[in-house]
């Protein structure tokens, strides 16, 4: 009875594995896969002119030219042999970068002035400045190029150290100048670097931009500060900080991009001749993480793994599977377009979401398909929420100076509209009277009194306000003051070093 059992599940598994293995040979590439890998056609057709290249090569030996260094290293990471990593295992390309420790002086922007911050440290600045010469030319020449993200389906990020590094010596050297001049350059920079987040075609590029904007928004809101700004400056600081755009905000090409290395992942294993490549690329996606507050491994949990079986890999299965892979990537842009939007799973788009014995036994092709892969896209559609929440509350502050009293504050924030409300609630944002904050609940949903390190806060200390003094008491809710234990101000952390 026993052998019979036997005979009659290996006759059924046998038939269920050929009639899936013949009706998935058939399978054609669907309309989302076909979709996903159309690349757009270039819009900067000459090399010479793409910021991009200047950015791969960026911290190339001063006798060479860093767009052709970048150009180069482009051409080879498109090549069979790059698979797709930047080749920066090369002295003369990094001849410039960043040495560790050099940059020591330079605080990292945080939630308080950053004018202030700095000024203690002027004379040791102005000699770093003075030691980065030919980066902050080639960071000048940067600024004043179109910039067009070349990496679309290229596995390797670009090292991003030394641009992120002269960009803040940038903003650090507009310092010594008049003060309109002060703002021009900071307005400059934020628009460049607002291109580059709508623009941005993979993962590591976006979150860049992401974490250059904050810095930008910080600089702003401390400019703001100032009481020799007038009213015309007020209004031109104002416009650059208006909220992002539906391209800014948008995840729709970081997605296509890792969808296609998925697809090349299907097709080949990326083999040990880029070794060295990779671990360099790894290294600066781990940086960038770091810079924009992320997981040391958040990109390496978007990353689709390619087969999870070698049965995956024959032509039936592996078209099911990336048909599968499309329309959840199609289905995942949709929904980080709409804000606060539960994401959807890639469970839900393969045939079976969990593997178990039994479905192994029914349904094997399935569960090897499946393989178990979760991606999160939860921290980085977070990500760019809080820089718009960072815009909105510097937007909220230029309209507080240009007139405000103390006490209508929280009238003047619910007066603000739904384009300066907490784009993580809807609702308009927070203030606390005792520690003069604006704030944003952040990612968790939760109001913790404006503490930074779980809301998005803005400190209005020190700026001009009229009305009543800042250390009265107000009850808390949207559009009502804050209340909170603490009535002191609290004490400006100390600067992180880069």
């Amino acid at each position: 009875m026993r052998a019979i059992l036997i005979t009659i599940i290996l006759i059924v598994v046998t038939l269920d594995v050929a009639n899936r293995i013949w009706t998935s040979t058939n399978e054609a590439p669907n309309s989302a896969f076909t979709a996903l890998m159309t690349t757009p056609a270039p819009t900067l057709h000459d090399p010479r002119t793409n910021g991009y290249l200047l950015f791969i090569g960026f911290a190339t030996s001063p006798s060479e030219n860093a767009v052709q260094t970048g150009h180069d290293m482009w051409l080879e990471a498109a090549s069979e042999a790059g698979h797709g990593y930047f080749d920066y295992d090369n002295t003369a390309r990094l001849a410039l970068h960043v040495r560790e420790g050099s940059l020591t002086p330079v605080p990292v922007w945080g939630d308080q002035d950053p004018l202030a911050r700095l000024g203690s440290q002027e004379q040791v600045l102005r000699s770093v400045i003075a030691q980065e010469d030919v980066l902050l030319n080639r960071y000048q020449q940067w600024l004043g190029m179109p910039f067009e993200d070349w990496g679309l389906g290229k596995a390797g990020a670009p090292r991003a150290v030394e641009i992120f590094a002269v960009h803040r010596l940038y903003l650090i050297e507009g310092l010594g100048q008049e003060f309109a001049r002060t703002v021009e350059r900071t307005e400059r920079d934020l628009m460049v670097w607002r291109n580059v987040l709508a623009e941005a075609k993979t993962l590591p590029v976006k979150m860049l931009a992401t974490a250059v904007v904050d810095d930008d928004i910080a600089m702003i809101s401390g400019l703001l500060k100032q009481r020799a700004v007038s009213p015309k400056l007020v209004s031109r600081l104002a416009q650059s900080v208006r909220p992002l755009s539906e391209a800014e905000r948008s995840l729709r090409w970081p997605i296509q991009h890792e969808f296609m290395l998925g697809v090349q992942r299907y097709s080949r294993q990326f083999t040990d001749v880029s070794a060295v490549n990779r671990q360099a690329s790894e290294e600066n996606k781990q940086w960038i993480s770091a810079l924009a507050g992320l997981k040391p491994k958040a990109f390496k949990h978007v990353e689709h793994p390619g087969p999870p079986h070698p049965l995956a890999e024959t032509p039936g299965p592996r078209e099911r599977a990336l048909n599968s892979l499309a329309n959840y990537s199609t289905a995942l842009t949709r929904a980080t377009e709409t804000p606060n939007v539960q994401l959807p799973k890639m469970g839900e788009f393969m045939r079976v979401s969990a593997p178990s014995a039994w479905e192994y036994v029914l349904s094997p092709i399935d569960a090897l398909l499946s393989g178990g892969f979760t991606p999160a896209w939860e921290p980085f559609t977070h990500r760019i929420q809080e820089t718009e929440a960072k815009l909105r509350l510097v937007l909220l502050q230029a309209k507080l100076r240009q007139s405000a009293r103390l006490d209508d504050i929280p009238t003047r924030i619910a007066q603000a509209g739904p384009s300066l409300y907490d784009p993580f609630t809807g609702l308009p944002m927070l203030w606390s009277p005792t520690q003069r904050k604006l704030y944003s609940v952040g990612k968790d949903g939760l109001d913790d009194g404006g503490d930074p390190t779980f809301d998005v806060s803005l400190s209005l200390a020190g700026q001009p306000i009229a009305g009543p003094s800042a250390g009265g008491k107000g009850k808390s809710g949207r559009a009502k003051a804050q209340q909170t234990a603490d009535e002191e101000e609290p004490a400006e952390a100390e600067a992180v070093l880069l």
